[in-house]
């Protein structure tokens, strides 16, 4: 695989240097889902590997069950 230069990557988004740093710095305030998409395609990923975030089924405690936060 071969490397890609932070410069590449903003073209191939369609972003600044200084937006991209923010968004992997996490200093950015929200990011647009059409700008995930086109990093997760430039590194050929679905966007839950970009963002971090990994969908997980519901605990059995968090369906609505009477002892919960309001029960």
């Amino acid at each position: 695989m071969a490397l890609l230069r932070l410069n590449e990557l903003c073209e191939q988004v369609g972003i600044t240097v200084a937006n991209l740093n923010n968004v992997t710095t996490g200093t950015a305030r929200s990011i647009r889902f059409s700008t995930l998409a086109a990093i997760c395609q430039v590194f050929d990923c679905p966007p839950a590997t970009c963002s971090g975030t990994s969908p997980t089924p519901p605990r059995p405690d968090d369906r609505g069950s009477a002892s919960g936060p309001l029960g």
